[in-house]
Parts: C-alpha cells; structure tokens; sequence
C-alpha cells in the first residue's frame, strides 16, 4: 500500500519523516495524475490532502469516478 501526502512543503517534510511519498508544493494537476494512476492500476493507497487540493473540478471528478467504480 502506498502512502502519499500532497501539499505544502512544511508539511511534506514531517510526512516523509513517516514513511510516506511526498508532493511537496503539489498542484491540482498533480493531485489529479496522482489519483489517475492509482485508479488505472488499482493500487491501495492511504491519501492526504491537504485542504487547498480538494476543492475545484479536479477534486470533485476524481471522487466521482471512484464512486462509479465502487471503491471505497
């Protein structure tokens, strides 16, 4: 299972202290390639966001998509 966090660069340093893959300054381009490869190869994954990532288009797409597909 992949740990990922996207966001602010303060906050990615002490994620990757946890283990986790990083995007530090990440983008919603970024967040929306990220969650378009998790969802094409199926793969588990553990997501935070933070909160400036998860609103707009991309965000609300990507979660629709994943409900169409049943994941959860």
């Amino acid at each position: 299972m992949r740990l990922i966090f996207m966001g602010g660069n303060a906050l990615a340093e002490g994620f990757a202290l946890l283990g986790f893959e990083v995007f530090p300054d990440a983008t919603l381009d970024m967040v929306e390639n990220v969650l378009a490869e998790l969802l094409k190869k199926q793969s588990q994954a553990l997501v935070f966001l933070e909160d400036n990532l998860t609103v707009g288009p991309v965000f609300f797409a990507s979660s629709v998509r994943i409900s169409r597909n049943n994941y959860y």
